[in-house]
């Protein structure tokens, strides 16, 4: 097993509503990490509700992307073997919780590691299968290994689903390509989910559900001049996906739901998106910063 780490990039997968209970955590996310910059507009106004419904979701779906690129290159460097190292890997948890974790490396040639986090507030899921190749050959080092497959399942359940509430879940399923050069491609898909409830009063309700798929295309990572591979800030490729929206309005005894299909492409130029989302009417678009490309 290549026993060099990374510096860690990783930052809780959900938004700082909850961040706010939890301590830093190995995949995981802060909403708002990119920034809108120069934002252009299509033939939609950036300040249409819907649009600005859709803008944050979409911003931090591609956050999350940066740091599901970021924790499957990581694990090229050090997979955790142990209860210790898993927790060393994927953070020191959250407060008043519980960990749990596994590991075992199977018969076909897959590092599978869980590990469920909880306390009164929150349970953290998470379930990764990975497994190195050289050529078409699993192996299990990754010494050597040209590619690999990584495969992330997560899931942040809040305890009270009887107040305002944000849950999220992730489904990942990359390849990553050319590992024995100085640029990797990353090809393949993720299923974003998220869940949110706000109590406006005792008798307006809001529920949002925003369900992502996405596919990403030679997007492209510059190795750090270190020569180990650890941020994944894309320098190049694309990526499309489409949004599923649910929007359910309770005012007593009226509920009006909203149903939206949204379309979208990213293409990303140094840590940079181009970003394309539209409800197949109008069309928006504008540029956001994802990350800083590693020196």
């Amino acid at each position: 097993m290549n026993a060099k780490l990374s510096t860690r990039l990783w930052k809780w997968e959900l938004p700082q509503i909850v961040l706010s209970a939890v301590l830093v955590f190995a995949v995981t996310l802060t909403a708002g990490c990119g920034s809108d910059n120069n934002p252009t507009n299509a033939n939609g106004s950036l300040s249409d509700p819907a649009f600005v419904d859709i803008q944050p979701q979409v911003n931090t779906f591609l956050d999350s992307v940066f740091v599901a690129f970021s924790a499957g290159l990581g694990s090229y460097n050090e997979v955790p073997i142990t209860d210790g190292q898993i927790k060393k890997f994927y953070g020191p948890g959250i407060p008043g919780g519980t960990n749990q974790s596994t590991y075992e490396y199977t018969v076909d040639g897959w590092h599978h590691i869980t590990l469920i986090v909880n306390n009164t507030s929150v349970v953290i899921g998470v379930n990764d299968s990975i497994q190195f190749k050289n050529g078409m050959t699993p192996q299990q080092a990754s010494d050597s290994a040209d590619a690999l497959d990584y495969r992330h399942h997560w899931s942040v359940t809040q305890a009270d689903q009887t107040a305002d509430f944000t849950n999220f879940s992730g489904d990942v399923g990359y390849i990553f390509s050319n590992l024995n050069t100085q640029n990797a491609l990353i090809n393949g898909s993720y299923g974003y989910n998220v869940a949110q409830r706000k109590i406006d009063s005792a008798a307006v309700v809001t529920d949002d559900s925003f369900t992502f798929a996405s596919a990403a295309t030679n997007v492209s990572v510059s190795q750090p001049s270190g020569g180990i591979w650890g941020t994944g800030c894309p320098s190049g490729g694309s990526m499309s996906f489409s949004v599923e929206q649910v929007k359910i309005v309770t005012n007593g005894s009226t509920v009006d739901t909203t149903n939206i299909s949204w379309t979208g492409t990213a293409s990303f130029t140094n840590g940079a998106a181009t970003v394309s989302v539209t409800d197949g009417t109008t069309s928006w678009a504008y540029i956001v910063s994802v990350c800083s490309p590693a020196l």
